[in-house]
């Protein structure tokens, strides 16, 4: 039998401001592979098997957030700041032998902690017709890991930002122009030669334009960049796209579309992956440049007759 206690409280000074801190606790049983008896062999090389004995994970939560609005100066704020820590934490147990063969189980092993932020600014300028958003999001988790009976110290760092202009007046034209950059480390306290850096960025535009009543254009073109240290080279991957569209008729009934997508024929599946004892990547062809043509008919709906007032 377990206690989970729940608490809330919400604090609005004035409108278009509310606070709100919560409190929780939660138990986590194992899930079925965590604690299945059956061992799974159907890979030679990765042996899978539960442990029938492991225990609930109990979990304590506190979070809060804030949501700001102005509506004379157009500014709104949100922010969430989240702490989890977790006692008898169900973690990973792997075993390595000589022949490079890996067996996965899991214990109850210490405790795992969680600190997380999210942040999100956005205010328009009403004397530029623009308005720009900022976000930002942070994690920092530590974990345990047992590897070869050896219980190692698992931290996890996550940093995340952004920024994003657009017009405010989308009725004929709707215009975007942002990046983002996120950078992920993970590091162990006694394999260290697991330990991983990986860096993206992606910077994008993109363009709505309606050239008149029946004739629509949209065009997006993303520059992708990523970098992992474990890995010797980066990549790149800048996608194009673009489509049309056409109305045939004013009730906008017929409706005509062309889709370019990848028109610089860049676009490949990227899959890494990292272990205990290898790293690896997988480099795919995906469709590629492609084009679609597509006609689309709706069915006219039938007006709504007005009711009488009694």
């Amino acid at each position: 039998m377990f206690l989970n206690p729940i608490s809330n409280i919400q604090y609005k000074p004035k409108k278009g401001h509310k606070y709100r801190l919560s409190y929780k606790k939660t138990i986590r049983n194992p899930r079925w592979q965590e604690s299945s008896t059956v061992i799974n062999d159907l890979n030679p090389f990765y042996i899978r098997q539960g442990n029938p004995d492991l225990k609930p994970e109990k979990m304590n939560e506190i979070l809060l957030t804030a949501n700001l609005f102005n509506f004379k100066s157009s500014t709104t704020f949100s922010g969430r700041v989240l702490y989890r820590h977790s006692n008898g934490a169900i973690v990973q147990s792997i075993v390595i032998d000589d022949d490079f063969v890996r067996t996965r189980s899991f214990q109850n092993s210490g405790s795992r902690e969680q600190l997380s932020t999210n942040l999100s600014f956005s205010k328009k300028l009403k004397g530029l017709g623009i308005r720009y958003t900022l976000k930002n999001r942070n994690s920092y988790r530590t974990s345990n890991s047992i590897i070869n009976l050896q219980l190692n110290d698992v931290t996890s760092k996550d940093f995340f930002a952004s920024v994003l202009v657009e017009n405010s007046n989308k009725n004929i034209v709707d215009f975007k122009i942002g990046a983002d950059y996120s950078i992920n480390k993970t590091s162990f306290s006694l394999e260290e030669d697991l330990n991983r850096t990986y860096k993206k960025q992606t910077y994008f535009t993109m363009l709505d334009y309606d050239v008149n009543k029946k004739l629509n254009f949209n065009t997006q073109f993303d520059y992708i960049l990523f970098s992992d240290n474990q890995f010797e080279s980066n990549i790149t991957l800048p996608i194009w796209s673009a489509a049309f569209s056409y109305n045939f008729s004013k009730n906008k009934n017929h409706i005509g579309k062309l889709l370019l997508i990848d028109l610089l024929n860049k676009n490949v599946d990227i899959y890494r992956r990292s272990t205990t004892n290898y790293f690896e990547e997988t480099t795919s062809e995906s469709l590629g440049r492609y084009i679609i043509l597509s006609y689309t008919y709706r069915l006219n709906k039938a007006k709504k007759k007005k009711r009488k007032k009694a």
